[in-house]
C-alpha cells in the first residue's frame, strides 16, 4: 500500500549484514542471551541422554525444544527493532541465532538428514564470507599502514 516496489526487492534493501555473520563481543553479558545458553545447554543434556537410551521421541522433542526457544528468543529480543536501534545488541542476537541453527543441525541430522546438509553448507558459506571480509579489512588496513609509513618516509625525506 505505502510502497510500491516489490516485495522481494524491499526485502534485498533490508538484508542488514549482508549475509555476514556479526561479531558479537560480550555475548555472556547479554541476559536474554545467557538465559537462552542456559537453557539450550540443559535440552542438549537431554537430547543426549535420550538419545544413548535409543528414546528417539524424547531426542526429537528435546531438539524441538531448543527450536522453541530460540524462536521464543528471536521474538523476546527484537531484532528487527535492535538493528535500528541497538546494532551491538542485534549482533550478539544474530550470531546467536545462526549459533542454533548450527545446534539444530546437528540434533536434527537423525530425523531431519537434508536440513543437516542444507544448514551445513549455508553455514559453510556464511563462514567463507565472514573469513573473506575478515581478510579484507586486514589487507585495507595494511595497506593504510604502509600509506602512513610511506607518506611518512616521504615528509621525512623533504624535510632532511
Amino acid at each position: 500500500m505505502g510502497n510500491s516496489e516489490p516485495y522481494h526487492t524491499q526485502r534485498e534493501k533490508g538484508r542488514g549484514y549482508g549475509s555476514i555473520i556479526p561479531d558479537a563481543p560480550a555475548a555472556e553479558s547479554h541476559p536474554s542471551t545467557k538465559t537462552l545458553a542456559e537453557q539450550v545447554g540443559k535440552c542438549v543434556e537431554e537430547y543426549v541422554e535420550a538419545m544413548e537410551k535409543v528414546k528417539l521421541k524424547k531426542g526429537l522433542k528435546c531438539a524441538m525444544s531448543i527450536s522453541s526457544k530460540g524462536n521464543a528468543y528471536l521474538q523476546e529480543t527484537q531484532f528487527w527493532k535492535l538493528y535500528k536501534e541497538d546494532q551491538p545488541c542485534c549482533s550478539i542476537v544474530m550470531k546467536t541465532a545462526v549459533g542454533l541453527v548450527h545446534i539444530l543441525a546437528c540434533l536434527l541430522q537423525p530425523f531431519m538428514p537434508s536440513f543437516t546438509v542444507e544448514s551445513s553448507e549455508r553455514l559453510e558459506e556464511l563462514k567463507n564470507k565472514y573469513s573473506k571480509n575478515i581478510s579484507s579489512e586486514a589487507e585495507a588496513e595494511q595497506q593504510n599502514k604502509t600509506k602512513i609509513s610511506g607518506s611518512k618516509k616521504t615528509h621525512r625525506q623533504t624535510s632532511t
